[in-house]
């Protein structure tokens, strides 16, 4: 992640008190929605679609989210944001 999302997902755990969250995936597909190209910087939203539980033995829900992901020249993708639809 970038250092942005990381500082969220991390107040995020704190504010839940350090409590674990089980998330089964069932069910997974991504369709790549855009890549655009500002200066020597890549950013790519990927939308990903399925089915999860997030308690065990609950209902499975369907989900929609679009990830934004980011490459400078000279690093890896990191997930920069992560988008509720």
């Amino acid at each position: 992640t970038t250092p942005e999302l990381y500082g969220e997902i991390a107040m995020q755990i704190q504010e839940r008190g350090g409590a674990k969250q089980h998330v089964e995936v069932m069910k997974l597909e991504a369709d790549l929605l855009e890549v655009v190209t500002e200066g020597d910087r890549q950013i790519a939203s990927v939308r990903f679609s399925g089915l999860l539980r997030e308690d065990e033995g609950g209902a499975a829900q369907d989900f929609q989210e679009v990830w934004h992901v980011v490459k400078d020249a000279n690093t890896s993708w990191m997930i920069a944001g992560i988008q509720q639809v």
